[in-house]
């Protein structure tokens, strides 16, 4: 495993290539300017599904189809507003905010790992790293995004939390975890062949192995009309 915190986009490229990988942007990971986020990471994990996190708040902010710049197109992915990727950590009934910490980013032969670090008032540090893996759809205008978290040092009896948005689903089952998840919005957007939800929850963490969170997105409205043969 390669780590690329703070080498240069030339030597990431070439570790890249080194290693015979298949990916629709040379490099796939690559740090920069992105929505107005001076500190965005922006992951290319398929033609089908590029994702953008904010280092300086650790969250996912940007899903899409496509590229980047004038070669990308559908969006399916982007919340409203204010970032809704809150991590807390609830320890004695308490729950917390800590201060988070982008910790950079290790490359494998064909996956990517995020390093967060979640500082407790205290001092005490949690770790988290998370790494995204693309699911191919049999439906093109669908993609799948598997998120994988492993955690250290929370401390015994406290649950880490996590407020995600999660848009552009076709049913509740689009959304799966092997944590708890508890929804707590549900907006429903109508076309002529079906509707869309986005939902707003909480995401408490598996107390004893790595928590996965699926998210099945629905890409262009209009694709998923004529594909349905309804437009």
């Amino acid at each position: 495993m390669k780590s690329v915190l703070g080498i240069g986009l030339a030597a990431l490229g070439c570790c890249m290539l080194a290693a015979g990988l298949r990916a629709p942007a040379d490099p796939w990971v690559f740090r920069g300017l992105a929505e107005g986020r001076p500190h965005a990471v922006t992951v290319a994990l398929d033609q089908r599904l590029w994702i953008a996190y904010d280092a300086a708040t650790c969250e996912l902010f940007k899903a899409w189809r496509g590229g980047s710049g004038k070669e990308s197109e559908a969006l399916v992915y982007q919340p409203a507003g204010a970032a809704r990727q809150v991590w807390e950590v609830i320890e004695g009934g308490t729950a917390r905010r800590p201060a988070v910490r982008f910790a950079g980013y290790t490359l494998g032969d064909s996956t990517v790992a995020l390093h967060y670090e979640l500082k407790l008032q205290d001092g005490r540090i949690v770790r988290v790293t998370e790494e995204p893996v693309y699911v191919p759809q049999k439906n093109e205008n669908r993609a799948e995004l598997l998120r994988r978290f492993t955690v250290s040092g929370l401390p015994a009896g406290a649950s880490l939390t996590l407020a995600v948005s999660a848009e552009s689903m076709l049913l509740g089952g689009d959304l799966k975890t092997n944590g708890k998840w508890a929804s707590e919005s549900r907006q429903k957007r109508l076309y002529e062949w079906g509707s869309i939800y986005d939902f707003e929850g909480v995401l408490q963490f598996h107390p004893s192995e790595p928590t996965t969170l699926s998210m099945t997105f629905t890409g262009d409205a209009e694709a998923e009309s004529r594909r349905r043969g309804r437009s």
